[in-house]
């Protein structure tokens, strides 16, 4: 299993975009997995806004993937119900956040958490009763505390790629429409030929179905799967091994370790 980490962008990455994403880390990353781990084939997974990156990594990598999985991940963006009138007004072109995120060169990491907490208000509140209605648990005490590390350890987002996903996904919604381009190259969902699991959640006020179903719509490879957990946008697993939504799926798609 190999993480890929993406690093914290500052003043000085501005430019990156979710091209140079793509290529630049995720492409380059599988390369040197593939080499490192001398395997054949490789499974690709992404969460939420990872997972709609991954999805337009697979629809143009030549490297061998034999699995992608898609967890909680936004693919058709005209679904999406939050920040109505802001996005009314860019899709106008009445408003625009150019020239602010040229000034900044980055999306602040506290503008994305609390652009998050206002989507999933009051929301956010009930992990805290969680933890006072099981303080005397230990186990569920030290779990809570690596989850609530995780769900607050927001990293700020490049200008470039910023740009793009207000532009090229939120406004023209290039994805589910075929319009992708990567570096010139179309990033169609058809033309992903893995086996392809896509992961939604049922109380997931983030990323609704809506948002995540239509990706079933556009992919035409034979193997493909939909899975809806009862769940909110990030389900947390304290088993130490495998979810039981991907124990049941990933190890009849992967070969065996040597």
């Amino acid at each position: 299993m190999y993480l890929l980490d993406f690093g914290s962008p500052g003043f000085e990455d501005g430019d990156i975009s979710i091209e140079d994403y793509i290529v630049d880390y995720i492409q380059k990353g599988v390369q040197r997995a593939l080499r490192h781990s001398g395997a054949s084939e490789i499974t690709v997974m992404g969460f939420c806004l990872g997972g709609t990156i991954a999805a337009i990594y697979a629809a143009i990598a030549d490297e061998p993937i034999k699995n992608l999985i898609l967890s909680v991940t936004p693919v058709d963006f005209s679904a999406s119900e939050f920040f109505d009138q802001w996005q009314e007004a860019l899709k106008e072109g009445t408003a625009d956040f150019d020239e602010t995120i040229d000034i900044y060169q980055t999306i602040p990491a506290s503008a994305v958490k609390y652009g998050i907490r206002l989507i999933t208000s009051p929301v956010y509140i009930s992990p805290y009763l969680s933890l006072l209605n099981q303080a005397d648990d230990e186990k569920y005490v030290q779990n809570w505390r690596r989850f609530n590390a995780w769900a607050n350890g927001h990293v700020p987002l490049s200008g470039a790629a910023a740009k793009q996903i207000t532009k090229d996904l939120l406004i023209k919604n290039s994805l589910v429409n075929g319009r992708f381009k990567v570096r010139g190259k179309k990033a169609k969902l058809s033309k992903i030929d893995a086996s392809v699991l896509v992961i939604a959640s049922k109380y997931d006020r983030l990323v609704p179905q809506e948002m995540i179903y239509p990706v079933m719509e556009h992919l035409t490879c034979k193997d493909k799967t939909y899975s809806l957990l009862k769940s909110g946008h990030a389900a947390r697993q304290y088993s130490g091994v495998l979810p039981y939504y991907l124990k049941e799926w990933l190890p009849g798609r992967s070969s065996p370790i040597q």
